[in-house]
């Protein structure tokens, strides 16, 4: 598990809204400086790509497969000398369990969350080029409270912290409690905030009510795509 202090954009947002809420956190940690360099390299990818396109391909079209298997987004005229390309490769995901309290199918929901991510990721694919992977760490919530008290000045327990460079960490038994709360089952609560985590990476924010909302309606209109097999 990873974590270095840069900087901190989150605080406290856990409410009392008259919504099913979950409590989550995004936190800058990425230096503006990695994330130009990290972008300067998917162009190069980009470029190396359209270097080889065939001849007439449509800028404006639908993105193509480039040949690492990722999605390219670009806009302007096709060629070497195309401005504001950004060549997608496929984000990792990988999905950690580092506690003991509660027992889960750690397997299958590793295998959703890796569709869910992969579907915020090539719906909002410009928003994850500095991003190299998506990692989950689910942790005990004695080791979030640190995390939370560390980062955010908050020394109490939550169910999703995200840091901006793409790790994700979830409170086990914070989240086990919110799914008997709130009628549903372990796994899907599990799923609920991973994909919340991904949103926030994705630039949503649920600060003020109306983002709110707007981030709710989005994380469970996902989490439906995906069901228990």
């Amino acid at each position: 598990m990873r974590m270095s202090r840069v900087s901190v954009v989150g605080l406290n947002l856990r409410r009392s809204l008259p919504m099913r809420a979950v409590a989550m956190h995004c936190v800058r940690t990425q230096t503006e400086r990695s994330e130009a360099i990290f972008i300067e390299q998917r162009k190069n990818d980009a470029s190396r790509w359209f270097s080889n396109a065939p001849l007439g391909f449509v800028g404006d079209s639908a993105p193509p497969r480039a040949q690492n298997g990722g999605l390219v987004s670009f806009n302007g005229r096709v060629g070497r000398e195309c401005a504001n390309i950004i060549a997608m490769k496929p984000v990792p995901f990988s999905l950690h369990n580092r506690q003991r309290r509660v027992k889960a199918p750690w397997s299958d929901i590793a295998a959703r969350g890796a569709r869910a991510a992969a579907h915020v990721t090539a719906k909002y694919p410009e928003e994850f080029v500095a991003i190299e992977k998506i990692e989950v760490s689910v942790l005990s919530d004695a080791r979030i409270t640190r995390v939370h008290a560390e980062f955010l000045d908050d020394p109490t327990p939550t169910d999703v912290i995200t840091f901006h460079h793409g790790e994700i960490l979830l409170g086990a038994e914070t989240i086990a409690a919110n799914a008997v709360r709130h009628g549903t089952t372990l796994e899907d609560e599990l799923l609920l905030c991973i994909i919340h985590g991904c949103l926030h990476l994705a630039g949503y924010l649920d600060a003020s009510p109306h983002d709110f909302r707007r981030m709710k309606v989005e994380q469970e209109r996902i989490l439906g795509k995906f069901p228990m097999p």
